[in-house]
Formats: C-alpha cells, structure tokens, sequence
C-alpha cells in the first residue's frame, strides 16, 4: 500500500505539468456537467410550471376565415366569436366545460397617475384570467363578477406599474389613474414571473372599443 502511494507521488513529481493539466480537464468537465444538469433541471422546471394540469385541460379558439361558401355567403369571410357564445357554450356543454373565458386588447395609450405614467396597453378579461395564470395578488383583489355586471372601470396593475405610477406599489389600490380619456379605479396589485398586463373586465372594453364580440 506504501509502495503504491510512494509510486503515485513521485509520479506526480515528475509529471508536474501533465497532472496539472489533468487535474484541469476532470475539473473543468465536472464544472460543465453540473452546470448543464441545472439549465436541464431548470427547463423541466419551467415546462412543468407552465403545463400544469388546469392548462392541460384548457382549449382556445381563436377568430378566423372561412375557407368554403356556406349557404349563399362566400369564402373568406371573418368569423368572430360573439359575447352570447360564452353562455351558450357553458349551458349548452355542462358535462365538458367548466368554464369560459375571453379576452380583448385595447391598444395604444398612457396611462397617467399624480406622481407618474406608464405607457401600456389594457386587456379585458374576466375573472378566470386570473385562476388560468395563477396571478397571485399583493394586495386588493383581481377582477370579479360585480365588475362585469356593473361594468365598472377597475383595473388591475402589475407591481413594477404600480411602483412607477405611486412610488411604493402598496399604495396603488385604491387610487385613480386616467386612460382612454378616463378615470379608473385601481382595485388590485398582482406579481407574477413574466405577466406585465394591465386588466380590465371585459364588457367595459368592448363599450369602449364598439365592439360587443370577443376576441
């Protein structure tokens, strides 16, 4: 046992450059190998995180165009989902829909408190949004069914939006903002890894956009 080790030892005393570069390789390649399982770790993750078994189950429908004439009318015409869609498809398939859920951009505009602005743009939504993407609230609430009944001007702000338009984002609920050449009220704050949006209930934006379809 002596022996051997004696061995090992002049060996490395004669080799000092070559186990040196040796010693280099086998590191640097356990450096590489940890650092490659973490990216791989942290993609499974991530994939795991956004395929969950809610978003598993969930089916969008976008608007489109015909491709065939039907009854008269031509191909190519653009078909839009209407607002009674959603309550025919939850009457009408209890058994396999759980819940429907729309959404709509209004583009373009500031969006201007007493302190500071933002520039964005408001999606309406209803309150499902924020079950499907796992919003997690800081303070206030998200959306909810009086918004839509009363179609009440409620928005709710990400936590980086709300810090830039009132400085500390615990004091935004509650507060007024202008946009669209009007005055709304903040009712909630969420933070979220990579949501940014600024939300609305939807029925207020399709008065204001003239449109009472969904998209």
């Amino acid at each position: 046992m002596f022996d051997l080790i004696r061995e090992i030892a002049q060996t490395i005393r004669n080799n000092k450059l070559r186990t040196f570069l040796t010693g280099f390789a086998v590191t640097w390649g356990i450096f590489m190998l940890i650092v490659l399982l973490g990216m791989a770790r942290g993609v499974a993750n991530s994939f795991e995180d956004r395929s969950s078994p809610e978003r598993n189950r969930r089916i969008n429908v976008y608007q489109g165009y015909t491709n065939k004439p039907y009854k008269g009318y031509k191909e190519g015409r653009s078909i839009k989902p209407k607002a009674e869609d959603i309550d025919m498809l939850v009457r009408e398939h209890p058994e396999i829909i759980k819940e429907v859920s729309a959404y709509k951009y209004l583009m373009g505009g500031n969006i201007s408190s007493h302190k500071d602005y933002i520039s964005s743009s408001i999606e309406g939504v209803f309150p499902a949004e924020q079950k499907m993407y796992d919003i997690e609230m800081m303070d206030g609430r998200f959306i909810n069914s009086a918004d839509l009944e009363y179609q009440r001007k409620t928005l709710v702000i990400g936590k980086e939006d709300a810090t830039t338009l009132f400085g500390d984002p615990m004091k935004a609920v509650g507060q007024r903002v202008k946009a669209q050449g009007l005055s709304w009220l903040i009712v909630g704050v969420y933070d979220h890894r990579w949501l940014t949006a600024v939300y609305e209930q939807l029925r207020t934006i399709m008065t204001i956009s003239g449109y009472y379809g969904t998209q």
